[in-house]
């Protein structure tokens, strides 16, 4: 996104951009720019984010899953893959080629009602899954 108007089914709250998670969607994958901190996030119905990735620098990721936070310290960092999978969310953070850089893994917290962006100035969104 880097357009005006928004795509249709998407939506703009305060800082947020935000549309309803996809149905069948299994692996969510983001290219996204911003002003630190910016991020790529499931959020619940009220947007507070329950699962996803900050960027708080070039080379430093916070994935937030619930009220747990794990720092990834890593560069060239390109896409973002959230998986919200049946007993565990995995974050995995790739380069432009799609090599694992990093991932982290943690348990679910929270309904997943819509994924987006915060502070986010420009995306792409990829969603693949299952029919």
């Amino acid at each position: 996104y880097a357009c005006d108007p928004l795509p249709s089914g998407w939506s703009v709250s305060g800082d947020v951009t935000y549309r309803s998670t996809v149905a069948g969607g299994v692996s969510y994958a983001a290219n996204f720019t911003g002003k630190y901190p910016f991020g790529f996030y499931f959020f619940d119905s009220g947007l507070n984010p329950v699962f996803g990735v900050n960027v708080t620098s070039a080379s430093s990721y916070v994935v937030v899953c619930g009220a747990s936070r794990y720092t990834l310290s890593v560069s060239g960092v390109y896409w973002v893959d959230l998986r919200p999978l049946s007993g565990v969310y995995e974050a995995i953070l790739r380069d432009s080629s799609g090599n694992i850089l990093a991932r982290q893994m943690c348990s679910p917290s929270g309904s997943l009602s819509y994924v987006g962006f915060k502070n986010a100035n420009s995306f792409t969104l990829n969603v693949w899954g299952k029919t």
